[in-house]
């Protein structure tokens, strides 16, 4: 590289990509090639981005990201002409680092679709640093309304979206098999449904978490979302405790039915 000519071309700074050559899925971005590649960026005054194949940064993420630590100045440029990478490997990089210090070079089809399971599926620190409702990159900072479960309390966390970022609510099941909010103790038919729960959680972009405290109330939930698939534009985490909950009561039917969101289980204290 000869970067002499390039800053006088550029007087006052520009970014310089450094591109690994010769890299494959298989070998991948070795622990050796970042360390040279850091040592050879430090010599640069201004601002470097690292060009790298979608499909080796995938396979060597933990060294690229130890390379990306080294200096806030550092950036990742994804590139590649494949069509058939999986969006939910680059949601992966995306949750697992800074987002404004990520850049794609991919095909538009690709980047629509990741731009669209971001917002439900991905990480909670970026969507909420990049809509301007926190500052930085501490989950701390992330504010919630807990147990809002009745109309009075879902549209007053609404009305208070600056204050709340997140809204956390309960799921159970009437006896006509509809999805109703609160603990299962609460089942009237005065009880706000999931359906009429959303219609009011939608109207600003805060983020929702729903436990379930019904095994029978999944399915049923599921199906109101995909019916409202177009509307969420926030982060979704589903949550439930095992071993009421397992594998075929919750994450298979959350993968088959609406997979673009957080699953959280809860573990017992022995087993966690």
């Amino acid at each position: 590289l000869v970067f002499n000519p390039t800053y006088g071309l550029f007087p006052n700074g520009v970014t310089t990509s450094l591109m690994f050559k010769g890299i494959t899925s298989e070998g991948g971005v070795t622990e050796e090639m970042v360390q040279n590649a850091n040592a050879l960026a430090q010599k640069l005054n201004d601002p470097v981005t690292f060009t790298i194949p979608v499909d080796a940064a995938i396979t060597s993420w933990r060294n690229i990201k130890w390379l990306l630590e080294q200096t806030d100045t550092y950036t990742l440029t994804l590139f590649t002409e494949q069509v058939d990478i999986d969006p939910i490997d680059l949601l992966t990089i995306r949750n697992d680092f800074d987002w404004g210090r990520v850049f794609y070079d991919i095909p538009t089809e690709m980047a629509e679709e990741l731009a669209r399971i971001s917002e439900t599926r991905g990480g909670m620190v970026n969507f909420f640093q990049a809509s301007y409702n926190i500052y930085g990159r501490d989950g701390l900072s992330i504010t919630w309304a807990r147990e809002v479960n009745t109309s009075l309390s879902i549209e007053e966390a609404v009305g208070a979206y600056r204050e709340y970022n997140m809204v956390d609510s309960y799921v159970c099941i009437r006896s006509d098999n509809v999805p109703i909010m609160g603990r299962c103790a609460s089942n009237g038919n005065d009880v706000m449904t999931l359906e009429a729960w959303l219609d009011v959680a939608r109207q600003r972009k805060q983020g929702i978490m729903l436990e379930f405290h019904s095994v029978n109330s999944v399915v049923p939930s599921l199906e109101v979302f995909q019916r409202h698939q177009e509307d969420f534009r926030s982060p979704m985490l589903l949550k439930a405790k095992y071993p009421d909950f397992n594998r075929g009561t919750f994450i298979d039917p959350i993968v088959n039915m609406f997979p673009d969101v957080t699953i959280v289980v809860v573990l017992p204290s022995g087993l966690a």
